[in-house]
């Protein structure tokens, strides 16, 4: 069983970084991509299993970075795809991208409950694809705040 190659997209770099060095710590391989654009490319040369993504990029927005990594994966299996946001306004443009997205994770993350979705998925590296046991868990749970499938 390998590590997950995970590619973290977001234009703060001081957090994007310190979220690489926490998923090298916990043995998986990542990269940073700070925008929309060079996540493609990452998307394309660095193939990762996983896609944890700022769902509000200067150059689009989450709903068009899915749209285009699944398009610049035709030839293999799109990476699972997890947005980070902040807002969670049913009317807000973000919450709209969020819905496009894999898995979506409140800012700031909750790490527990990051490292178990990642946990989940590695040990299914290779097998066919079932999804982590999406829930929605309320703001103010103790071990899932902010943190919910979609």
């Amino acid at each position: 069983m390998r590590n997950l190659r995970i590619l973290v997209v977001d234009p703060h770099l001081d957090g994007a970084e310190s979220l690489t060095t926490l998923l090298g710590l916990w043995g998986h391989e990542a990269r940073i991509a700070t925008d929309g654009s060079s996540a493609l490319g990452e998307v394309r040369s660095f193939r990762p299993d996983l896609v944890l993504a700022e769902t509000d990029l200067a150059d689009m927005d989450g709903t068009e970075l899915v749209s285009r990594i699944a398009a610049a994966c035709e030839d293999r299996k799109p990476p699972l795809l997890a947005g980070m946001s902040v807002a969670h306004d049913p009317d807000d443009r973000h919450y709209r991208a969020e819905l496009a997205f894999d898995y979506q994770f409140g800012k700031p993350l909750n790490l527990a409950f990051l490292n178990r979705v990642l946990q989940f998925h590695r040990d299914r590296l290779g097998q066919p694809s079932e999804p982590f046991p999406r829930r929605i868990l309320p703001t103010n749970h103790p071990e899932g705040a902010r943190c919910s499938g979609v």
